[in-house]
Formats: C-alpha cells, structure tokens, sequence
C-alpha cells in the first residue's frame, strides 16, 4: 500500500458540524481512546490492577460510543452499572459485528473492576475467577478495534478529530516503527493498520496546515483592509 496518498475529504466546516451534531458521540469516543491508550501501557508495565480498570472504563464507553453512533437517542448516562455485557445486547440489534467471542473478557473486566476499585471490594471479591496475564493486552486490542472498525462515523473522522492515532502514536507517524509511542508497542491490530495510521498522519499534518494557512491569510486580509 502507498502510505503517501492518503486526502482527508472532509472539509473544516463538515467537521464543525458533525462535531456540533454529536458532541456527545466524539467526547465518549475520545476519553476512550486514552483509557485505552493508558489499559495498554499499565498493561505493558505490568500493573494489572490499573490495566483492569481503565480496560473496563476504555471499552464501557467505546460500547456507548458505538451505540450513540448508531442510535441518536441512545442516553448512555442511563447505563451506569458498568456490565458491558448489557451494552452489547443493545449493540448487537444495531451492529453487523458478532461480539460474543468477547464476552468472557468483558465478564472478567466487569469482575475487575468491581474488585479493584476499593480496598474492601478487593477484600470481598471471589480471587478465583481472576485470570489475570500479561497477555490480556491482546484480548483488549482484538475487541478495542473490533469496535473502533464498527464505529459508525465518516472514516476521516476516526482519524482528524483527535482519533485513535492522536492517543497511540504521539504525532505525525514518519519514518520507521521506532517512532510509536511505547504503548502502541506489540499491537498487532494496530500494526494490520500501519500505513493505513502512517498515511493519515501525514494527511492529517497537511489538513491542519491547510487550516491555519487560511486563516492566516483571512487575518493578513482583515489587516490590509
């Protein structure tokens, strides 16, 4: 794949307008994005409890992201009980994703965060259901991008409006692999997709740039006038 010919289509006022229009949507979606991005470094460094906690909280709120996406009227602030298992029943009338092979993840993300929470949660929770492992970084990217891939928004705008490439590579991806972020490390879902990140990253830098040099101009011309 070129990873040069990249154009991000959108234009700045479409932006602003589905932005204005979804305010909600895009806000759930960008908190996600860096619970997600801080799950994976926990993860990477071996702070399980942490990894659990922003897991659960990165996916609850990319399930109502994803709903929102699909259903305008969806309220995500009448679903806090933090089962995601729950969400997904309501994602799965409107999805084209099957999401089961996931759900003993959630379960256990469910059961973690309860658990880890407070000290007296710990205290009282059942230790023998947590399967905790290094590796659940792996079971967190499979279902992080099976639900970023079935995000219902425009594709440009999964990456220019402070997407998941702005969270897990920390700017405009040039140049080798030596350059992402160290929480992007050994993400192979992430990886399936990089020149797919590397080419929006240099769209994106050219989007902006566009951007400022026009309202640059605008200024200069109020001046003259």
């Amino acid at each position: 794949m070129d990873s040069q010919k990249k154009e991000i289509t959108i234009s700045d006022q479409e932006l602003y307008e589905l932005r204005k229009k979804n305010k909600k949507v895009y806000e759930f979606s960008y908190l996600s994005y860096t619970d997600y991005t801080g799950a994976r470094c926990c993860f990477l460094n071996n702070l399980q409890y942490p990894a659990y906690l922003l897991s659960q909280q990165a996916i609850e709120k990319m399930v109502k992201t994803t709903i929102m996406s699909y259903d305008s009227n969806f309220i995500p602030e009448k679903y806090s009980k933090h089962k995601i298992t729950d969400l997904f029943k309501i994602l799965h009338t409107l999805s084209r994703i099957d999401y089961s092979r996931h759900f003993e993840f959630t379960d256990n993300l469910y059961r973690g965060y309860l658990a880890f929470r407070y000290p007296d949660s710990m205290h009282k929770a059942d230790r023998n259901w947590i399967s905790v492992s290094s590796t659940d970084y792996e079971k967190l990217d499979d279902l992080y991008f099976d639900l970023w891939e079935d995000y219902n928004v425009p594709t440009d705008v999964k990456y220019v409006n402070v997407g998941l490439y702005y969270c897990l590579a920390r700017g405009p991806i040039r140049g080798n692999e030596s350059e992402f972020d160290n929480c992007s490390r050994l993400n192979r879902r992430y990886l399936e997709r990089f020149y797919d990140f590397k080419a929006y990253g240099v769209a994106i830098e050219d989007f902006y740039q566009r951007r400022r040099d026009r309202i640059k101009a605008n200024q200069n011309d109020n001046i003259k006038q």
